[in-house]
Order: C-alpha cells, then sequence, then structure tokens
C-alpha cells in the first residue's frame, strides 16, 4: 500500500483487534493489495485465515446451507441439508420442545453463522443469534439423539433417530466450503414436531 500524502497512520487500540493493527486516515482512495484476509465471527472467537488467492471468492461467494426437516421419528427430526442450492447430506436434529436449551432443535428460521476451530474436530459450523440467548449451536459429527444437545449432526444415510457415516458426511461438508468459500447462512425451513412423548406437564397417548 501505497500511503498518500497529508493521511496518518496510528495503531489500532480496540479490544479484540490482532497484534500489529493500524488505521489509515485519509480522504484519498486507496489502492491496496492483499496478501491475507483475517475473519473473525465475533470478538474473542478464533480467527479464520484466507491467503491472497481466496479473498476474492471469499468476498464475491456466500456458502449458504439450508436444511430442509423432512421425518418424524421418537426423539428426532431428519432432514436434507442443501449447500448452495445442491443436496449435500441427511441431517438429525432432536424434535422441537418450544426452544428449550440443550433439548429442543432450534425455531425455523435463517441464521448467520462462522467457523469455529477450537474444538478436537478443529472445525464445526457455529450458528449465531439463536433465540432464547442458545449458545454452541453448531453442526458437527454424531449419529443419535444422545450425541447433540440442540445442535445438527450430519450423515450420509439415516434410519429411525440415527444418521450414518457422519464421519464421511462432515468431510464433505467440509470439502464443499473449501471450494465455495464465504460468509456462512444455514436456513431452517420444513417440518417441526415435538418427542413423541415429551409434552409438557402431559404424557402423550402414543406409546
Amino acid at each position: 500500500m501505497q500511503l498518500p500524502e497529508h493521511s496518518s497512520l496510528k495503531p489500532l487500540l480496540r479490544i479484540g483487534a490482532p497484534r500489529d493493527s493500524w488505521v489509515v486516515n485519509t480522504r484519498i482512495p486507496l489502492k491496496a493489495e492483499v496478501l491475507e484476509l483475517f475473519v473473525r465471527g465475533r470478538v474473542g472467537e478464533p480467527v479464520q485465515k484466507f491467503a491472497a488467492s481466496q479473498v476474492a471468492d471469499y468476498l464475491q461467494g456466500k456458502f449458504q446451507i439450508v436444511i430442509r426437516r423432512k421425518h418424524s421419528f421418537a426423539e428426532s427430526i431428519i432432514g436434507e441439508l442443501y449447500v448452495n442450492g445442491a443436496f449435500l447430506c441427511h441431517t438429525l436434529e432432536l424434535a422441537w420442545l418450544w426452544n428449550a436449551k440443550n433439548k429442543s432443535c432450534v425455531p425455523p428460521g435463517e441464521y448467520r453463522a462462522y467457523l469455529r476451530f477450537d474444538h478436537k474436530d478443529k472445525w464445526r459450523i457455529e450458528l449465531l443469534n439463536v433465540p432464547g440467548n442458545r449458545q454452541n449451536v453448531q453442526i458437527h459429527i454424531g449419529n443419535y439423539p444422545k450425541d447433540v444437545l440442540g445442535c445438527v449432526l450430519v450423515g450420509t444415510s439415516f434410519a429411525a433417530d440415527t444418521v450414518l457415516d457422519s464421519t464421511k458426511a462432515y468431510e464433505k461438508l467440509k470439502a464443499a466450503y473449501r471450494k465455495h468459500p464465504g460468509p456462512i447462512s444455514v436456513k431452517f425451513e420444513g417440518i417441526l414436531t415435538t418427542p413423541w412423548r415429551d409434552y409438557p406437564g402431559k404424557k402423550s397417548n402414543l406409546a
């Protein structure tokens, strides 16, 4: 970057800013070559880094996930996951229990999301601004309702209350993102059903 005359350069003293960050104050448009792009979902979360060759794809692209909830089972809802309109895998979520934390799937709608790298699998998509102050709602590996606390599991196929080959589906999701990096959104649509035996304050007639 070449700084024009009458511009000023000052260190950025903001909480959460990367070290050695600077602010340029100028009224003249700047021409700059981007060597690396650093993206943070929110202050305090890990930073996602893109090389110069990936910057244009990230800024111009998008990574839009649509989860279509389709099948109701005793403890879960099975769905289909699409990336930018193309089917990728199946999903398993807990059944709807009025958005109870760790016990329910999330309300239908579209959510912004970002990548986390601080779990043992080193890569997770986490939703932002889920109603009910729900935190850590993520897409990750697992097979059964017992493996999830309000998150989304992925699999290449499904059975009752089960998704199969979750690791393989998860790798497909990661590969899709590497191919089409960009701001992430996750949209939930389709059926919304309660657990067959868990009506609040009542016992269901279903055995």
